[in-house]
Order: structure tokens, then sequence, then C-alpha cells
């Protein structure tokens, strides 16, 4: 976990009350109260990321929200896939086979 002071010298050229703003919309979540937000390494990467669409691609305030949600969205899909192919995998044989003919077929 990374104290907030760690996040500002890591991220070059964030501004404590631009992390506060983003904190305070929900575009990122760290841990703990106000006085003590502790950050993981994913909501470094999510704060990067934030960085990246403001600066580099200039994209709007109101179109961010939008752009997380769909890549948390993203994220999740995956996940759920990865789940049920680690599900399917512990079928036994005849069980996946008759899971890929299926999906065979729909094609």
């Amino acid at each position: 976990m990374i104290a907030r002071e760690g996040v500002l010298q890591q991220v070059a050229g964030l501004a404590a009350d631009e992390l506060e703003l983003w904190i305070a919309s929900g575009w990122v979540m760290p841990d703990g109260a106000p006085e003590a937000w502790s950050f993981r390494e994913i909501d470094i990467a999510r704060i990067r990321l934030i960085v990246e669409l403001r600066r580099d691609l200039e994209i709007d305030a109101d179109a961010v929200p939008v752009i997380l949600s769909l890549l948390d969205q993203l994220h999740t899909a995956r996940r759920d896939l990865v789940d049920l192919c680690g599900a399917v995998a512990s079928q036994p044989a005849p069980i996946r086979a008759a899971i890929a003919a299926a999906i065979k077929s729909r094609d």
C-alpha cells in the first residue's frame, strides 16, 4: 500500500488537489480515511490511466467516467471469462467436448 505522498511522487505532474478531485468524483477509490488514504498498485495504474486520458489524449472530464466505467466492465467480463474457462477445464472430458460442440454449433 502506498500513501498519498508516495502517489504524488510516483505519478509525474499529478497535483494533490487533482488527485483529491478524482477521489471525490469516484474515479479512484483508495482505502482508508482522507487523512490516511492508502493506494494499491491497481489504484496507481488507474491514476496513470486518468493522467493519460486527460493530458495526453485530452479527453474531457465528462467523458472520463464513461471510459472508466467501460474499462471496468471489460475487466470484469474478462475476469468472469477466465473463471468460466477454469470451470469448464475442470469438467470431465465428455462434458468439455459437449460444451465445445455446443459452441461450434452456434457458428
